[in-house]
């Protein structure tokens, strides 16, 4: 039997950030030591991984549900943060199927431009592409979320984690003024 194919970073935070499912806490456990990251990301996770420890799945999942799936300031739909019900909406929909499927990235239940989907893309995109799309689309998606998550929520350090993450693999140079 072949062993399967260690996960990236991206696949990680896009499992961290997919509803909860049997093996969630597991999971999330195995990614504190991951290769790819640094310490200060990693100590996030840790944190992350050790507060979900703490709780039964059943509670897990309703925590999730309320923090990303009833709460629109903090949906995991980056098109949301960026068009809310605005046609452009539709179109970043439309933009994100065609690039999830020319890299050859299946759907989910979710929406294309669910973060889950998002990582994934991420993982599979060149530098200069990566960056633009971080810099148009992911960070002022993720600035919102982060916004709209309370500092005491369970997803916080998970959420800073991966902002954090992103911020290490795709330094944005400041304009000067």
């Amino acid at each position: 039997m072949e062993a399967a194919a260690p996960l990236s970073a991206y696949e990680m935070f896009a499992a961290i950030f997919s509803y909860p499912q049997d093996d969630y806490q597991y999971t999330v456990g195995q990614f504190t030591e991951f290769h790819e990251l640094s310490a200060k990301v990693s100590d996030r996770l840790m944190n992350f991984s050790q507060s979900i420890g703490q709780i039964n799945p059943q509670t897990l999942e309703e925590i999730f549900t309320s923090t990303f799936d009833m709460n629109p300031d903090c949906c995991l739909e980056l098109g949301w943060h960026l068009f809310g019900e605005n046609y452009g909406r539709g179109e970043f929909l439309v933009k994100m199927r065609k690039l999830l499927r020319s890299h050859n990235l299946t759907e989910s239940t979710e929406l294309p431009d669910h973060l889950s989907h998002c990582m994934r893309l991420l993982g599979n995109l060149d530098g200069e592409y990566a960056a633009t799309f971080i810099k148009t689309y992911f960070q002022p998606a993720i600035e919102k979320m982060k916004s709209g998550l309370p500092e005491n929520n369970i997803y916080a350090p998970a959420l800073t984690a991966l902002d954090e993450f992103i911020s290490e693999k795709y330094p944005m140079k400041k304009e000067v003024e």
